[in-house]
């Protein structure tokens, strides 16, 4: 009987260890981090300067967006070859994404209300 097995295959040796998120969700991470670290004026006009809805899960796009600087968040926090890559997460990532989520004329979060 000839099997065709390889062990260096099998056990995946060259592969990077799993490692595990920071934050258990983007929930979690929104509220234990983002929240926490973002300082920005926020309007108590809606349609006037920066917007945020205190329910930002009930925004399709919001969640898209912030569920993508999560991720991006996880993978520059874990980056052992480029040390500036949290560097880049905040210019290439979260800011282009905050200027649209928090757009208080055009954003995902504009028309929400206070109820």
């Amino acid at each position: 009987m000839d099997v065709d097995f390889d062990l260096d295959e099998e056990l995946d040796l060259d592969a990077e260890p799993e490692v595990e998120p920071a934050y258990e969700s983007v929930d979690d991470w929104v509220q234990h981090y983002l929240a926490r670290v973002i300082q920005r004026r926020i309007s108590d006009r809606p349609g006037h300067g920066l917007t945020w809805d205190a329910r930002w899960w009930t925004h399709g796009e919001a969640v898209a967006r912030l569920t993508a600087l999560w991720w991006a968040w996880e993978s520059a926090r874990r980056s052992v070859e480029d040390r500036a890559a949290m560097s880049g997460w905040w210019v290439e990532h979260c800011e282009p994404h905050l200027r649209m989520l928090l757009d208080g004329v055009t954003g995902p979060m504009s028309g929400a209300d206070d109820t």
